[in-house]
């Protein structure tokens, strides 16, 4: 710990206890440590529920928001064409905002209720806990590396059904990502700087460290892994082969939040995966 500056050997949330560890594997604390509820599958499972809900809930704000606004536009210019031809041309800035509030909402959620439910845990970096650490730069950096050939090694695949005939479908996210303005500002925010942060200190974080604690290791892993490919399931309907890159990505995080104990590096992968994804996204935009 002392060979590591402040801000990589502090925890994410300060925990309660003094004892923690950001370097490498840790034991984890007594059980008398720990105040309040214990970190397993149940209370994982709410904070998942809750992340899931404020991000459904934001979009329906969004939405809401925005038909209301654009029925009282209608109306106001006496238009004879239906409302959904007002609608169509602002999904996608629609679309973006609702990203945005879930994305955005749905992580202060897991910090706020994890910080009330567990605090201690969220400082625990054995397999038991949260690791919500920085970790090393090194490891960090190794993440990185890591996450960018999972993302290569996903293009190469897509490269290859796609000589095979087999060709993802672009859908609404696809046609944001790529659509100048707000809207492909928004995906690429969300994409490199709001899912890597908030998806790993959930799902390699606090649904690991419960799941491990009530199902052991390969249940836990397995179980984490599985929801979270689950919840990408409209990527994996139009192009089926993209199961192997987001399973790829989760395994790799996870392989390395539980060898630097540290959910730093975690992050690290997935922002690399993500950085190629949407690399390719646009610059397959811009070539065409």
């Amino acid at each position: 710990m002392d060979d590591l500056p402040p801000i990589l050997s502090r925890p994410l949330i300060p925990p309660v206890i003094a004892d923690y560890h950001a370097g490498g594997p840790a034991a984890p604390p007594a059980r008398s440590a720990f105040a309040g509820p214990r970190l397993s599958a149940g209370p994982a499972t709410i904070i998942l529920l809750v992340f899931l809900s404020v991000q459904f809930a934001a979009v329906l704000v969004v939405s809401a928001v925005a038909g209301f606004i654009l029925g009282v536009m209608h109306a106001a210019r006496h238009a004879t064409t239906p409302v959904s031809q007002d609608f169509a041309p602002f999904l996608p800035a629609i679309l973006a905002w609702g990203m945005i509030f879930g994305t955005l909402g749905g992580g202060i959620a897991v910090a706020k209720v994890s910080a009330a439910m567990f605090r201690e845990h969220l400082g625990d970096a054995s397999p038991l806990g949260a690791a919500w650490f920085y970790g090393r730069l090194r490891d960090c950096a190794q993440g990185l590396g890591a996450g960018i050939l999972v993302g290569l090694g996903f293009l190469l695949l897509a490269t290859l059904c796609a000589s095979l005939g087999i060709k993802p479908d672009p859908g609404l996210l696809d046609k944001v990502a790529v659509l100048p303005g707000l809207p492909q500002v928004a995906f690429i925010a969300i994409a490199l700087f709001l899912a890597p942060p908030v998806e790993e200190l959930l799902f390699r974080g606090i649904l690991y460290g419960g799941y491990r604690r009530s199902f052991g290791p390969a249940r836990a892993a397995a179980l984490t892994t599985g929801i979270f490919v689950v919840l990408h399931v409209s990527e994996i309907i139009r192009f089926s082969p993209v199961i192997f890159g987001i399973g790829g990505m989760a395994l790799a995080a996870l392989w390395f939040r539980l060898r630097t104990a540290a959910i730093g590096p975690a992050v690290a992968v997935h922002f690399g995966y993500n950085l190629v994804i949407v690399a390719a996204l646009i610059i397959s935009f811009w070539a065409k």
